[in-house]
């Protein structure tokens, strides 16, 4: 099922859109569905992650569709984003959120299905690389490959990513299991490190992106022999 987030005040608009999807599906057999936001502020105060693409209008009251983006970006930084809008030139300012790619009104069904046919494209490249994190006030999506290790602090794991840390409730066990296919291995009995980020390593330590964190002798031998086999991977 592809969930797909429709924030556009225009009800005629909405309107057209559920048609193209319903037609979308019928033609293609890929089951989505279409959930409509009448407002920035209505998909941005209540935000959960559970989208796979989303459709946005530029050209809103309150809370205009590039102030939207940007407060989403905030707390998901991988949602496809699709911007809406009467005007091609604001359009361009897409870039500055990182947007897939952009629709002009009217919209016609030849175009709906080749935007949709791209962003699916995009969503089957990256879905399967994500994390949905629970925090103390909300969600947060984040791409794997942008994790560079995981730290447990008292009953809590931070995940530190190349944008900011991320403290959510949880075992690093459970973290390792998830993250195996995706090449981190343990140090030591708190940190679980993705290889991609590893620059060198000594005797007793690791050094990932500029840090040095402690290699336990029990772990030494496991991470040492990993880090040598995906580094001969090429991975």
């Amino acid at each position: 099922m592809i969930k797909i987030a429709l924030v556009d005040n225009d009800n005629q608009f909405a309107g057209q859109m559920k048609f193209l999807v319903d037609r979308f599906v019928e033609e293609t057999k890929i089951d989505c569905s279409l959930t409509r936001f009448s407002s920035g502020v209505d998909f941005i105060s209540d935000y959960n992650p559970i989208y796979d693409l989303v459709f946005l209008d530029i050209e809103m009251p309150l809370m205009d569709g590039l102030e939207t983006a940007k407060r989403l970006r905030r707390i998901d930084q991988n949602l496809p984003i699709i911007f809406v809008t009467n005007m091609l030139q604001m359009a361009i300012r897409g870039y500055e959120v990182n947007a897939l790619d952009f629709i002009v009104k009217p919209l016609t069904y030849f175009t709906f299905e080749q935007k949709m046919k791209k962003a699916l494209e995009h969503i089957k490249r990256n879905n399967c690389h994500s994390l949905i994190l629970k925090t103390g006030d909300g969600f947060k999506r984040v791409n794997i490959r942008d994790v560079k290790y995981i730290e447990v602090f008292g009953h809590f794991l931070i995940y530190h990513t190349i944008q900011e840390n991320i403290q959510v409730r949880g075992v690093l066990s459970k973290a390792e299991t998830e993250l195996q296919p995706y090449h981190f291995l343990r140090c030591n009995n708190c940190f679980l490190i993705n290889l991609r980020y590893v620059e060198g390593f000594s005797a007793t330590s690791v050094f990932v992106d500029g840090e040095e964190i402690s290699i336990s002798r029990r772990k030494k031998k496991e991470f040492t022999e990993g880090l040598a086999d995906y580094l001969g991977g090429g991975k």
